[in-house]
């Protein structure tokens, strides 16, 4: 479940340099030069419309999407909030860096020592 919405995060924040002769327009899903945030047909539970309209931020907002923004407050969240679980023994807990929506995913390097517990 988390990496299926942390996919959906992502790709209302990748922007693709092919199409920025593209004049912008709200409501496709991707955040174009000039807008805040772009929830689309997004659901509420992925891109909160209580924190973006017309692909704009309301009011204090800071984020309207990812992991580690808390869609009830329109913020990002503080810096050690976990926003994703270790999923497995080569895999680290994720947690908010305070500074962006983003849930940045961390895991052991190849080649580290993993213990596995039957």
């Amino acid at each position: 479940m988390f990496e299926e919405t942390y996919d959906l995060h992502q790709c209302l924040f990748r922007r693709n340099p092919d199409f920025s002769e593209l004049p912008a327009r709200c409501g496709n899903g991707l955040i174009d030069k000039g807008e805040d945030c772009d929830c689309s047909e997004f659901p509420d539970a992925i891109c909160s419309s209580h924190c973006c309209r017309n692909c704009k931020f309301i009011m204090d907002a800071e984020c309207s999407t990812g992991l580690c923004c808390d869609l009830n407050t329109c913020l990002i969240k503080p810096v050690g909030s976990v926003c994703r679980p270790k999923q497995d023994e080569c895999d680290l807990e994720d947690k908010c860096e305070g500074k962006s929506s983003l849930c940045r995913d961390f895991y052991n390097q190849d080649g580290s020592m993993c213990t596995v517990i039957n």
